[in-house]
């Protein structure tokens, strides 16, 4: 009803989050204090932009703080996710909505639900979001042939980067 994220909740992830950092196996310190600075600055200059170019406000502050709670605990690449899962959210049910009749395009919807919900999944399911997003972002079969030649032994190569596309899963998830 008030769209309110409390400053003693969001103020308080991120220190937990950063102050969790120091002893934490999957992200540093560093992660922490980038993912935090990355949320709310990234989304306060795209809110102040969009009020700037508009001349309406496109979220509250509450939104920014909560994303700098999420990147403090999940990390720059935490952040990222958190913040393309949250817009693919908001899309798709802004999307339902005027197909239903029940909003319009300015239809204000409240953006902290759509990030808990990319936070949950990206802290949950983020390297295997991203290893997908890669398998169907890249052509593999057409990439083993232009890389080793069309006689070239296609399951050997794919073995190798399924290797690579592992190992990149892997430490995206120690950055963290």
């Amino acid at each position: 009803e008030f769209r309110i994220l409390p400053d003693r909740i969001t103020l308080t992830g991120i220190v937990v989050g950063i102050a969790l950092s120091f002893f934490s196996h999957m992200r540093t310190p560093i992660s922490a204090i980038g993912g935090a600075a990355l949320g709310m600055g990234g989304l306060y200059l795209l809110a102040f932009l969009w009020e700037k170019l508009r001349g309406v406000e496109a979220m509250g502050m509450g939104d920014v703080k909560m994303l700098g709670m999420a990147g403090a605990l999940l990390g720059v690449p935490g952040v990222v996710l958190t913040v393309l899962l949250a817009s693919v959210a908001g899309s798709l049910v802004g999307l339902v909505l005027v197909l239903a009749g029940r909003g319009s395009l300015q239809t204000a919807l409240p953006f902290g639900v759509f990030l808990a919900l990319g936070a949950i999944a990206a802290f949950f399911w983020g390297p295997a979001i991203v290893e997908l997003y890669l398998r169907k972002l890249i052509d593999w079969d057409e990439y083993y042939h232009l890389r080793a030649g069309p006689d070239a032994d296609v399951k050997a190569e794919r073995e190798t980067l399924e290797g690579v596309l592992a190992s990149a899963a892997r430490i995206c998830t120690e950055l963290e």
